[in-house]
């Protein structure tokens, strides 16, 4: 049980998480507090509270999951790709870092998401893609941070990792141009595009 509380303790601990961590542990050691209780429970119901361990884990599970409801955070903004790139960036950077000090998102974390995010709104201006804005979608929850990008246009196709030569370099230059971001290696967990006509996604995923 010491562990499972380390584990959860190792992550910001907000008023949801203490309240989990609180009540699972009581009405753990009820089970060794009221024994006689718990030995008149149905037998099948014996089979997953036989143990102290067994009723602080399943408690914590239930009560996680029940509190995990409602849970994710989102903001946004909207961005005029017809606007000043420094001014997009400012704009971005600026939600970014407010977002992350009020979810209390790791330093790495936000830096991270803020140069990928602004890496591919760098392509979608330099390719002219979006007729119009860029509506800009943060949300979060435990687990996975995740920004999404929504214009009319067309689809932005991702690079994935790539080996980067000199002569890669020369030869592709086209293909690098605006591409610096991800050609250091900086990368979203994961990404998925998507399009409904004209209407396009672009979703960046990143591990909390």
């Amino acid at each position: 049980m010491a562990g499972g509380i380390q584990i959860i303790a190792s992550r910001e601990l907000d008023v949801r998480k203490t309240f989990v961590i609180g009540v699972a542990l009581l009405l753990g050691l009820s089970r060794a507090m009221f024994p006689d209780y718990y030995a008149s429970l149905p037998h099948g119901v014996q089979t997953l509270t036989g143990s102290l361990l067994s009723v602080a884990m399943l408690s914590a599970i239930v009560l996680n999951l029940v509190f995990h409801l409602g849970s994710r955070r989102s903001t946004g903004l909207v961005l005029e790709v017809a606007g000043r790139r420094e001014a997009t960036d400012a704009a971005l950077a600026e939600v970014i870092a407010r977002t992350a000090k009020s979810w209390k998102l790791a330093p790495e974390v936000a830096a991270r998401t803020r140069d990928v995010t602004e890496g591919a709104v760098h392509l979608i201006q330099d390719g002219r893609l979006a007729d119009g804005p860029i509506t800009v979608r943060i949300s979060a929850d435990e687990l996975t941070l995740e920004v999404v990008l929504e214009y009319r246009g067309d689809l932005l196709n991702l690079p994935g990792p790539r080996s980067v030569s000199e002569d890669n370099l020369i030869e592709e230059q086209p293909f690098v141009k605006g591409l610096a971001g991800f050609l250091v290696g900086v990368y979203p967990d994961r990404a998925r595009t998507s399009a409904d006509e004209d209407r396009c996604r672009v979703a960046l995923a990143f591990d909390l």
